[in-house]
């Protein structure tokens, strides 16, 4: 009789450590990251992305499916924290639950491309690479996002915005879709060189940094101030105004343009 209780403590002490082994090795339940993986989690309703130690292009995009908030990459790979408060849904998609507001982001180096398509409060770091950031698309509200380019020359896209916008880049949450009012309230930092606007009658504000400047169509306003910038008019109309400000700036415009201060215009 005591051999068989001392064979069955050994049994189940033995149980107890696989059990313990299983749940802390890497790989069973839940997948070790890789390193290009951006991993996510929530922290106290906000959404935090953080880059792997390699770098990768990658496109993410913040949706919402029914009332659950998910993160895409359709071009990278996502890992849930173990216990961060998302789940893993494929290496593509992490669900992280109901009741977000927040967001915090660094996609790290590679050729990155953001999209907010919910409203959100907070800001996204590109890293190093030529990064692209969407905004204008969210539903259901605005987002009040600081846009970080970092290395690289980076975009702001507001081209699918389905109304006019409004950027100036003064380090001033006060970019974004603005019809009767803002309905956005994104920053757009220094370190963006390309801005492009609607296909409605923007205001584009640039800063004293050589920048490119795209407002699309529309009856634009564009104050380019110093640097050398580059002004992209031709839309097929006319842009009430147009001044390259300072530096030595290129105009492309159409034949009904009246660019102001540029030493170049090409029509």
């Amino acid at each position: 009789m005591q051999k068989i209780s001392r064979r069955v403590a050994r049994t189940t002490m033995l149980g107890g450590l696989v059990a313990a082994a299983l749940a802390t090795t890497p790989g069973i339940g839940q997948a070790a990251a890789a390193p290009g993986d951006l991993t996510v989690a929530r922290v106290s309703g906000a959404i935090t992305i953080v880059p792997g130690t390699v770098d990768v292009n990658d496109t993410v995009e913040v949706v919402r499916s029914g009332t659950s908030f998910l993160v895409r990459n359709s071009t990278g790979t996502l890992r849930a924290t173990p216990g961060g408060g998302c789940d893993q849904v494929n290496a593509r998609e992490v669900n992280c639950g109901t009741g977000i507001g927040g967001l915090s982001a660094n996609l790290g180096g590679g050729n990155d491309t953001f999209t907010a398509r919910v409203p959100l409060t907070g800001a996204v770091s590109g890293g190093n690479g030529a990064d692209v950031f969407n905004g204008g698309l969210a539903t259901g509200g605005g987002t009040t996002l600081t846009y970080q380019g970092g290395g690289g020359s980076d975009t702001v896209s507001y081209a699918g915005a389905g109304v006019s916008v409004q950027v100036t880049v003064d380090g001033v949450n006060n970019d974004g879709r603005n019809s009767g009012g803002f309905i956005d309230r994104d920053k757009v930092l220094t370190d963006v060189e390309v801005i492009i606007g609607s296909r409605f009658g923007d205001t584009i504000t640039g800063d004293d940094t050589a920048e490119i400047i795209n407002p699309l169509g529309g009856d634009d306003r564009i104050s380019a101030n110093g640097g050398a910038d580059t002004v992209e008019l031709r839309d097929g109309g006319r842009d009430t105004f147009a001044d390259c400000g300072s530096g030595r700036d290129i105009a492309n415009a159409d034949a009904g343009d009246r660019p102001t201060a540029c030493e170049t215009v090409n029509r």
